[in-house]
């Protein structure tokens, strides 16, 4: 795991800043660093190393044998072993040594071969291209600013805003979409001119012309699945899931398990212990005060790690020691988020005993996402934008257009309504599947990737930490997108493929235990600790200053919610943390 960096047609002026992005995003990996200058074709990369794979084979740049080829890389392929032994016959020990062969013997048609998470920059010298690619579900992050025939690229925004010369303006139909998600959706961030290398997508930059093209590598490949009973259905993606969870567990470092009270990180963690007949490392977020009891899991958790025997600890979170991160949560943040910041210090403190954690997240999406598809179904009987605008809103979003329209000091006029973006993509979507089928795939495209993705690699690389995610196993993926409906998802039974797993093989209580994931409560932080910065970042004399929210959210929203009233609370957290985000980026 590493973090990427590099310009394509510098100056001589820019070679110091490929340094200075470097040095920005070290967190990504402390282990070593490295760059490549190339001053006659004008294309300079950098990276910064976390040193999980290929222990000492494995530092980057790495170079083809004639040198003509040139790899800076962020992630890990799980398949290089198999991939080394099928194309060249030799035992590979590094996966960055194997994708600059592989792509030397292929092409750029070497990306469908890789299994895992990534985003690559590989420079071509015979060819005079630059090429930027990102993973199928955007697990890994990779950022870029084309300006004036320049491009610049790297693993975070912070470092292409900390480090170039820039008018950098706010991309206001971004943050107009963000008061109502709580997250930065879409290519474009929270800036005008930097934007995001899409999801199962690259970029081809030309250095003798310096245009640049954008090119999708990946689609979601369904294929019919026809078997003769339930069983082999389940059979089919337990196979599957068991194999995603071999490849993503590969490692030359220790590894932990997350886990929680939830099927998806518990089945992982179960299936890991059973394939290596060896003590597993688990961890678990909890809450020591009673006044969090509601948010607790450990209870459950502890009868899952005594059936697999793990070694097991826990981080506890309290009023406290969150107040104590909050600044730093911001500066990390890149962009204005308003969702899950428990994790932050969660991988902190895993990140003191390990480099390399796995995740549930994913399960949700692949699985139905709480039954979202139905939830819509049931109000939406004719699909059109305007249904689809009024009921997906109302489902998903904290404020809609009328609440935009009255409390933010945007070019309202301009912006389009946030949940048409989501309705585009659900347009595309039914070119390939069903409604149901792309309702469900339209959440992996947008809130997995943009939201919970976005959050677990910001936070874990801030503390050196690499999060695996084998629910996004692209075979599994495909496997489980391929079943037929009522095979995948259920009306009324959750997650029906993973609760028949739970019921073999997980401790009873799991079965139909209610999921909580990694919440924060909100109104408890907001109403104690957090209470003076809240009341001085939401006076009506900052609003004012900064003129993005009315003043009046105060008396109408924030005085209210001290008060006990518990409606708003999400939305009154989106609205902190974009005025946190901006006092610290203004």
């Amino acid at each position: 795991m590493c973090g990427i960096t590099g310009i394509c047609n510098f100056n001589s002026k820019n070679l110091s800043i490929v340094k200075k992005m470097n040095f920005i995003q070290a967190h990504r990996g402390p282990d070593s660093e490295g760059y490549y200058y190339d001053k006659v074709n004008k294309v300079c990369l950098g990276m910064t190393r976390l040193a999980i794979i290929g222990l000492t084979s494995g530092s980057q740049p790495q170079y083809s044998k004639n040198k003509n080829i040139i790899l800076v890389f962020n992630g890990e392929i799980y398949n290089y072993k198999e991939l080394g032994l099928f194309y060249f016959n030799k035992r590979y020990t590094s996966d960055s040594k194997l994708i600059v062969d592989l792509y030397k013997k292929l092409g750029i048609a070497f990306l469908s071969k890789l299994n895992g998470m990534f985003s690559i920059a590989i420079y071509d010298k015979l060819k005079k291209k630059v090429f930027l690619v990102r993973d199928r579900f955007g697990i890994k992050p990779l950022y870029y600013l084309y300006a004036n025939k320049t491009l610049y690229f790297s693993s975070e925004l912070k470092t292409l805003h900390k480090s170039i010369n820039f008018n950098f303006k706010i991309n206001e139909q971004v943050a107009w979409n963000y008061f109502s998600l709580g997250y930065c959706n879409t290519s474009h961030s929270i800036y005008d001119d930097i934007k995001k290398v899409d999801s199962g997508t690259y970029l081809e930059f030309n250095v003798t012309n310096n245009k640049i093209k954008k090119k999708r590598w990946w689609n979601l490949n369904l294929k019919e699945i026809n078997l003769k009973k339930k069983s082999e259905y389940y059979e089919l993606i337990l196979d599957k899931f068991v194999n995603a969870i071999k490849y993503w567990s590969i490692s030359d470092v220790p590894i932990c398990f997350m886990v929680s009270g939830g099927l998806d990180s518990s089945l992982i963690s179960y299936f890991y212990s059973k394939l290596h007949k060896k003590k597993v490392n688990t961890c678990s977020l909890g809450f020591k005060d009673k006044i969090f009891d509601k948010w607790n899991e450990l209870s459950l958790v502890s009868k899952l790690t005594k059936k697999i025997k793990s070694n097991h600890f826990n981080v506890f979170l309290n009023n406290d020691n969150f107040l104590e991160e909050f600044n730093n949560i911001v500066d990390n943040l890149d962009e204005p988020f308003g969702g899950g910041l428990p994790s932050w210090y969660f991988f902190k403190n895993v990140s003191k005993k390990y480099k390399v954690v796995i995740s549930g997240v994913g399960g949700d999406e692949l699985f139905g996402n709480y039954n979202r598809p139905f939830n819509f179904l049931d109000k939406c009987k004719v699909l059109n934008r305007s249904n689809f605008n009024k009921i997906y809103s109302a489902q998903n979003f904290t404020c809609n257009e009328i609440w935009k329209k009255r409390f933010l000091a945007l070019n309202n006029s301009k912006m389009e309504n946030t949940s048409d973006f989501f309705f585009r993509k659900l347009k595309e979507n039914l070119k390939e599947m069903n409604l149901i089928k792309s309702l469900s795939f339209l959440d992996l495209q947008t809130q997995l990737q943009d939201d919970f993705l976005y959050l677990t690699d910001r936070f874990s690389m801030s503390h050196s930490l690499e999060v695996r995610t084998p629910f996004l196993d692209h075979e599994l993926v495909e496997a489980v997108f391929s079943l037929p409906e009522n095979i995948r998802i259920s009306k009324n039974n959750y997650k029906p493929i993973l609760k028949n797993f739970s019921k073999k093989y997980l401790p009873k209580v799991y079965h139909n235990y209610p999921k909580k994931g990694f919440s924060l409560p909100l109104s408890i932080f907001m109403r104690n600790k957090l209470k003076p910065d809240l009341m001085r970042v939401l006076s009506k004399k900052n609003l004012k200053k900064n003129d993005v929210i009315d003043k009046s959210f105060y008396d109408e929203y924030v005085e209210p919610m001290l008060n006990g009233n518990n409606q708003n609370i999400q939305l009154i957290w989106n609205v902190f943390m974009f005025q946190c985000w901006l006092e610290k980026n203004s």
